[in-house]
């Protein structure tokens, strides 16, 4: 499953060394780990680097000890917009209150549960795939050994006793189902806590491209400022540059775009298995794309005798093994099918 799309993206991501996913639910896992990884070791690394606050005298002289204040208070009035030309109304100020600080954790958070689905598909699937392909994956086998495997492989597929577990194919997709929603909670939770700007973020700013500059108005430089004014009890207000949110902002602007790919890709994956579900013409088809030469014939038997799960895991080995040897094994189930 997700052979079409699996083609597209196959250069983006590395392959494991037993495949037991496709390309779509890597993107998941891999990339999306890579990304947030990436994006919070640039934010954790510009604290280190103390580029998280800047307040200023009079001068433009930076005031250290004005900053620790207003950091450890962690609550500023929004005094201006990311865009120089739009003022915003200091009768109506945005309060800000420690975003710099819940960016870490969330994508922390993300970090781990983004990764769920495939602990889980793991747990699911049990090592089967690496107990059915790691012995023919071994170089240099003789032609002994390679026969008496997929004399096993036959066995495994044809006989009663040792059928793959209905439950596997469906096991797959529920975790698919998974990843779709986890990426969707991930952007509601996000939304949640930038009230409502992050949904329709990416689309604001691809509406922003079209916008006279006078008109701008950039939604998340609302919910990240970063010129701000703190006010201390005993020390009047400052002006502050709330560096980090430069950072914060341009990472949930690159989680926006990626989450909504992911998104998109993940339903039109699963609308692609609806007829692979139903149709054993299109199972036979694809199981017929991993083998070499023309053994329609074959595929079509397989497609037609072996239940969804037998047939997902034959093909999840045609993805670990040799395509010559992934030919004569089907070749061989179809002559055990026809001889029983």
């Amino acid at each position: 499953m997700g052979n079409i799309l699996g083609d597209l993206l196959l250069t983006v991501l590395p392959r494991d060394r037993i495949i037991i996913d496709d390309i779509i639910f890597r993107l998941y896992y891999q990339t999306t780990t890579y990304i947030l990884v990436i994006c919070l070791t640039l934010i954790i690394g510009a604290r280190a680097l103390d580029d998280v606050l800047a307040c200023f005298e009079a001068d433009n002289t930076r005031n250290r000890t004005i900053e620790l204040s207003c950091y450890i208070q962690n609550t500023y009035i929004a005094m201006k917009n990311m865009s120089e030309n739009n003022m915003m109304d200091v009768n109506t100020p945005v309060t800000v209150h420690s975003y710099h600080e819940w960016v870490v954790k969330f994508l922390f958070i993300q970090v781990i549960t983004i990764c769920a689905p495939r602990y889980i598909w793991k747990f699911l699937e049990s090592g089967r795939m690496e107990s059915l392909v790691s012995n023919i994956r071994q170089p240099n086998l003789s032609e002994t050994d390679k026969n008496l495997w997929k004399q096993e492989k036959v066995d495994y597929f044809t006989s009663e006793q040792h059928q793959p577990p209905s439950f596997y194919v469906y096991a797959y997709i529920f975790c698919e189902f998974l990843n779709l929603a986890n990426v969707l909670l991930q952007m509601f939770l996000m939304d949640y806590f930038l009230d409502t700007v992050f949904t329709t973020y990416g689309w604001n700013i691809l509406s922003l491209i079209t916008t006279p500059t006078q008109d701008r108005v950039d939604a998340m430089a609302l919910a990240f400022p970063t010129r701000v004014l703190c006010t201390l009890h005993d020390r009047g207000s400052w002006m502050c540059h709330l560096k980090i949110n430069y950072m914060n902002e341009n990472t949930l602007v690159l989680l926006w775009f990626w989450y909504a790919f992911l998104a998109f890709m993940s339903n039109i994956n699963l609308i692609l298995h609806a007829p692979v579900l139903y149709s054993r013409r299109i199972r036979a088809q694809q199981l017929q794309d991993l083998m070499l030469g023309n053994s329609r014939s074959e595929a079509r038997v397989i497609a037609q005798s072996f239940n969804l799960s037998e047939w997902f895991m034959l093909c999840r080995i045609g993805e670990n093994v040799d395509s010559i040897i992934f030919q004569q094994l089907v070749v061989d189930i179809d002559r055990q099918i026809n001889s029983l």
